[in-house]
């Protein structure tokens, strides 16, 4: 049983393993300092006996110990500077989040937030631009369908307020970031993407990045229409998301579904009339002979 117990050492004994300890703790305190930590490490004898704590909590507990000391060690004055300042800071969090959000009042972004007339006139308008333009291409007009405006909008918020979210536009779907005329933005939008009519050729028909949105809007076999659109939260700009069904853009189906402006011409009737009038009116001519 004695040989399992700690064996007694005297007083010089101990005295001997003092420097080593004491050594040891000194390069603990100099690891700090170097670090910038101003730590004081103190331990009892019973301690010397337990293992060390590792470096990166004898570094975060001394550094916690060592802000609480300044702080109860400051005169009055300097601390109610400090909790002032605290203080100032978190008005200023308040007020600039206060003034983001009156921004958005201020350039109109805000009609967005919510479900209001106005705000669904601004679709309407955005409706009405598409079907102008599809008649542009003998297509027949859209119709609005609220299980599609209410899956753009979720789209819309959260591009806008997360933009990793973006993950490109599947078809069906266009997407668009406004930066100007805020308050109509879901007209700009439609305004832009039929302007990609200019890079798309009717004769060579291809689908490509260029053109995708212009090609969607006017699409002979989709008839269903959503909208939706939400502010940035610093209310700079607008995305607008518009969503089609049947979906469009199959490349397979380019010169069927995405026709030429213009007057419509009658196939057939413009055969007959080369056949029948090869050289002008044949009734003039039969005449003079």
């Amino acid at each position: 049983m004695f040989d399992t117990m700690r064996p007694y050492r005297d007083k010089d004994d101990r005295e001997d393993r003092r420097p080593a300890a004491t050594t040891f703790i000194g390069k603990e305190i100099n690891k700090q300092k170097n670090k910038g930590l101003l730590a004081a490490a103190v331990q009892s004898e019973d301690d010397k006996q337990t293992e060390y704590p590792s470096d990166d909590s004898v570094a975060e507990d001394g550094s916690r110990k060592s802000l609480e000391i300044y702080i109860a060690e400051e005169p009055a004055d300097q601390q109610k500077r400090h909790k002032d300042n605290r203080n100032t800071q978190a008005s200023y969090k308040t007020n600039n989040a206060t003034a983001k959000k009156n921004d958005s009042n201020a350039n109109g972004t805000g009609i967005y937030r919510s479900n209001t007339p106005q705000r669904n006139a601004i679709f309407q308008e955005a409706l009405t631009a598409h079907n102008k333009f599809r008649s542009l291409h003998h297509v027949l007009p859209l119709q609005w369908n609220a299980t599609l405006a209410e899956q753009a909008q979720n789209i819309a918020e959260s591009v806008a307020s997360d933009p990793s979210t973006f993950q490109g536009e599947p078809a069906g779907e266009n997407i668009a970031q406004i930066w100007h005329d805020l308050q109509r933005a879901p007209l700009k939008a439609t305004t832009i993407w039929y302007g990609e009519k200019k890079a798309y050729s009717f004769s060579y028909p291809v689908l490509n990045d260029k053109v995708k949105h212009f090609t969607q809007m006017i699409w002979k076999d989709t008839n269903q229409l959503g909208m939706g659109a939400a502010p940035s939260p610093s209310g700079k700009y607008v995305i607008v998301v518009a969503l089609y069904r049947p979906l469009g853009n199959d490349s397979h189906r380019l010169r069927d579904n995405v026709q030429k402006a213009g007057q419509q011409q009658d196939v057939y009737a413009t055969i007959k009339q080369k056949i029948f009038k090869p050289n002008g009116d044949k009734k003039d001519n039969v005449g003079k002979s």
